[in-house]
């Protein structure tokens, strides 16, 4: 079975490729797109099936209603408003990414299981850069869709709540890294606390 879910995987990473491949004209942008759509459905299908995250019933129910979403958005969305769209879109991916991280603090807060100081700074670098991702990309879709004027904004003491919050999430991600064992695979501790 692991073979399998491999070679899976590898089809879907060929689809996001090709289908990458083939956006880079408008020609092909419509096939290029269904097959990268293809290898993420692909991807995501095998990952919960393995994984037993889900049961078939939620997978499906999941996919016809982002199909039934995606379907009204490609209905009423023109296509000068397509940069703004995929903006938000961006968007939403960051704050799934830091979403998932999230879960995965609760879940081994929850269970009691070990965390390795590699699963902490993958967990903390999903959080800032999914968060990240969140804000800036909403930032452009006000700004592309004219709620936002395109001149920077700023106020007095800008630079230094930038500072403070950039080393504030970068010592809550060592602390978690540390407190973790020693990189790459030292000793791990346990959550004492729950959720």
């Amino acid at each position: 079975m692991p073979a399998v879910i491999e070679l899976i995987y590898l089809a879907a990473a060929a689809l996001f490729i090709v289908g990458l491949r083939r956006q880079q004209s408008p020609a092909t942008a419509r096939q290029g797109n269904a097959l990268a759509s293809g290898g993420m459905l692909v991807a995501v299908i095998a990952t919960l099936l393995v994984g037993d995250i889900l049961s078939p019933l939620w997978i499906l129910g999941g996919l016809a209603l982002g199909g039934l979403i995606g379907a009204v958005l490609a209905r009423q969305v023109e296509m000068t408003g397509m940069p703004e769209l995929v903006a938000a879109f961006n968007g939403f991916g960051g704050l799934a990414s830091a979403l998932v991280a999230g879960s995965e603090i609760a879940r081994l807060a929850n269970t009691g299981a070990e965390l390795t100081a590699v699963t902490a700074i993958t967990i903390a670098l999903s959080i800032l850069i999914g968060t990240v991702t969140f804000s800036g990309s909403f930032v452009a879709f006000g700004k592309l869709s004219g709620r936002f004027s395109g001149n920077p904004a700023s106020f007095a003491g800008m630079r230094l709540l930038t500072i403070l919050a950039l080393g504030g999430t970068l010592a809550l991600g060592g602390y978690l890294a540390v407190s973790a064992g020693s990189f790459p695979e030292g000793p791990t501790c346990r959550w004492s606390w729950r959720f």
